[in-house]
């Protein structure tokens, strides 16, 4: 299979469109999190549940569970 990562997100609308329209449940943008340094970000990945890593919308970056 191929594996598709959608970038630019920014509003909810269009992360909407994507899941709804294209099927697509990973991608990255404004809408999730800022730039980061990337120890930052490692930290992040270090807090998530084993197996779950995903970016959720928020002031400050954060991860957590995919459920659906």
């Amino acid at each position: 299979g191929i594996s598709v990562v959608a970038e630019g997100i920014e509003t909810e609308q269009e992360r909407a469109y994507l899941l709804q329209s294209t099927g697509i449940r990973v991608g990255q943008g404004f809408l999730f999190a800022r730039p980061a340094f990337v120890d930052d970000l490692i930290a992040l990945y270090e807090q998530a549940p084993h197996g779950h890593r995903c970016f959720l919308p928020a002031p400050q970056p954060r991860l957590a569970c995919d459920t659906a």
